[in-house]
């Protein structure tokens, strides 16, 4: 059975012919880092490819060089712009406790086919962030500055006191 698009033709489950109306462009690849949330125990990554055509891609996820596909979804198709260009997204789902240690990296992988058989591979990473060594350092700053705070306010009573001591002594 054959079904026709915009340019695109599908044979049966899986063979898929697109005829190539305009130049080809590169996806470009961006990995969109996790916002924190305090009480969640996992964070997502964001992998998006954008401006590329035709919308042969497919998007997969490394941790340290290792492909994952556990907790790892990309979307089911790419969404065609206004200027003819797509774009898709995919997410990783990972722990916190590996997001923060700054010895693991994040890398999505873009496998784009162009007009030739040849695949073309786009890369981004992201490196883990440490926090939880950040969150210490912070505190300990906070600590000694809070620290530092609290001496200058004594040093500055006890001039206060001896100048007291002192002015009466000249008044008797």
């Amino acid at each position: 059975m054959c079904y026709s698009g915009a340019a695109t033709l599908f044979f049966g489950d899986g063979t898929r012919i697109t005829v190539i109306e305009q130049n080809v462009s590169l996806p470009h690849i961006k990995i969109l880092e996790p916002v924190p949330y305090k009480s969640n125990e996992f964070v997502t990554l964001v992998c998006l490819a954008s401006d590329f055509y035709p919308d042969h891609i497919e998007l997969t996820w490394e941790i340290n060089k290792k492909k994952t596909t556990d907790n790892a979804k990309s979307d089911y198709e790419a969404v065609q712009s206004k200027d003819q260009t797509y774009r898709i997204s995919s997410r990783l789902r990972v722990s916190k406790k590996v997001w923060c240690n700054a010895d693991n990296v994040f890398t999505c992988v873009a496998k784009f086919y162009n007009e030739t058989d040849n695949a073309i591979y786009i890369t981004d990473h992201v490196s883990g962030k440490g926090k939880l060594k950040k969150d210490v350092k912070s505190t300990k700053f906070a600590y000694i500055l809070l620290l530092c705070k609290s001496c200058l306010y004594g040093l500055i009573i006890l001039f206060l006191i001896w100048k007291l001591k002192h002015s009466s002594r000249k008044q008797s």
